[in-house]
């Protein structure tokens, strides 16, 4: 059975992406998953003359742990950056792709906080001809009702707080 939380959350998503609840990838079992595509393109009087397209691509994976350890949280890292990496198909009109992770947790240890803000990961394809890919990642802690981010997750940051702080007053601050 899914948190409600995470339901909920995919819910939020859902109105960009395309969700689904308890997605098995690579051996692991994750709460929710989440797909975004995007094309950008110009052409001249017919599509035949084109004359760019850009596509981006977003791969939202959504974990809840009751508790996260900073090896917990390697470990999850290490699965989307060599699993997960697999999922994006560069080409010459591929501009960028995201792997996101977001932790829902009841508590998490001051080593996996820190090490989710230390956490970078930026991979280019043909020298950045055929784009880049990188991992934004989010850890959301309700015992100290913090969301902590690695920089290129910043712009998670203030979605999940302002859905956090909705759900608890929906739900009176239950995870």
């Amino acid at each position: 059975m899914t948190n409600p939380i995470v339901s909920q959350l995919l819910l939020a998503f859902s109105h960009h992406y395309d969700t689904q609840q308890n997605y098995h990838f690579a051996g692991e079992t994750f709460a929710g998953y989440g797909e975004f595509h995007s094309r950008g393109e110009k052409y001249v009087l017919v599509k035949k003359a084109q004359i760019w397209a850009a596509e981006a691509h977003d791969y939202l994976f959504i974990q809840y742990l009751p508790c996260l350890t900073a090896q917990m949280l390697q470990a999850k890292i290490a699965l989307l950056q060599t699993q997960g990496i697999h999922k994006i198909q560069p080409h010459p009109e591929h501009m960028q792709s995201s792997l996101t992770l977001i932790v829902l947790t009841d508590g998490a240890d001051d080593e996996a906080l820190s090490l989710c803000r230390k956490t970078k990961f930026r991979k280019s394809f043909r020298l950045g001809w055929h784009g880049w890919a990188n991992l934004r990642l989010a850890v959301v802690d309700k015992s100290k009702k913090t969301v902590v981010t690695n920089r290129a997750g910043k712009d998670l940051s203030r979605f999940l707080t302002d859905f956090l702080t909705t759900v608890s007053h929906e739900r009176k601050g239950t995870l």
